[in-house]
């Protein structure tokens, strides 16, 4: 495993690689720079604004700014923020707590919601149930977070007498005041998530429901529910977790939007300032920050298989 473990981490370098040359080249196509935001209310000024150029290194070619920031990153140091002068790997850090627990909480929100539904909906295919679920299934991959978000704080701003706390505070500062700016969050985004884990489930369930052994198991006369949760759910959990998997990567994806909506100050709120005032060093960070993240999530994945079934080696 451990010779598995290292290959998977050395294959990460080229996608890292290209992921951030990708970005750093996004960032120059954006129109617009820090230097004339800076200047914008003093109107032209040649000098300044060279100065100010030469000060953040964009007076030089786009190779010569790769080369300048990738080595800065080979160590360790993403760079300071071009508007704060903070340096960014630890604005990143604290930043990722709330994202990082609001993808774990929508994780959990779409594990509760869509394996009981996958379940439910593989012990009796294609009935009435089937397909209520099938078509709510689809409603939810369909309608975007933003606007499951928006809807949830206009129904409990609306119809219940209840509203999130504005400023959000750490779990260790007041865990209740957390756990009720967090649940709205989690659910916009465990929603649309559950509908994948829901569909994996059930056709992985269906599936093996259909095998050999299970009806042996039935021949034998094993109750329904011992042949369920006895049998077939262990032979459906590598699926079921690729599954979870995947969607945490999307759900880490789709956080700009959501904390956007939710004015949380996550990886997603900070990038999403960080484009609009062309702090790009912040921007190409954090991107490459959560590309890193979701590689190590489907490295960890593809490890916990082994635990899930014995029977797979790493050779």
């Amino acid at each position: 495993m451990g010779v598995y473990v290292v290959k998977r981490i050395l294959s990460m370098i080229p996608t890292i690689i290209g992921v951030s040359l990708l970005v750093f080249l996004l960032m120059e196509l954006i129109p617009g720079s820090v230097v004339e935001q800076m200047l914008g209310i003093e109107g032209n000024n040649p000098e300044a604004q060279k100065k100010l150029e030469e000060f953040f290194g964009l007076n030089e070619p786009f190779y010569v700014q790769y080369w300048n920031w990738i080595s800065g990153v080979i160590v360790g140091d993403l760079g300071v923020s071009w508007r704060s002068g903070d340096p960014i790997l630890p604005t990143l850090l604290n930043a990722f707590i709330i994202t990082g627990e609001m993808a774990v909480f929508a994780v959990i929100v779409s594990v509760i919601i869509g394996m009981p539904f996958g379940i439910l909906a593989a012990l009796k295919p294609y009935g009435i149930i089937d397909n209520i679920l099938r078509v709510l299934s689809l409603a939810g991959v369909s309608i975007p977070v933003f606007f499951q978000g928006t809807l949830l704080i206009l129904i409990f701003s609306l119809f219940f007498p209840w509203a999130p706390p504005v400023v959000y505070q750490y779990p260790w500062e007041s865990l209740s005041q957390n756990l009720q700016i967090m649940i709205l969050p989690a659910i916009a985004l465990g929603i649309a998530s559950s509908a994948v884990v829901m569909r994996m489930t059930r056709s992985s369930l269906l599936e093996t429901l259909g095998q050999d052994f299970i009806r042996t198991a039935r021949s034998k006369g094993i109750t329904e529910t011992a042949v369920i949760f006895g049998h077939a759910l262990k032979n459906i959990w590598i699926s079921v977790i690729t599954a979870i998997g995947l969607e945490m990567g999307q759900i880490l994806g789709g956080v700009v939007v959501v904390e956007v909506v939710f004015s949380l100050p996550g990886v997603g709120q900070l990038i999403f300032n960080s484009l609009v005032q062309r702090d790009f060093p912040i921007v190409i960070g954090g991107i490459l920050f959560v590309t890193i993240i979701v590689l190590i999530i489907n490295t960890m994945i593809d490890l916990i298989y082994k635990f899930v079934d014995p029977r797979i080696r790493y050779d």
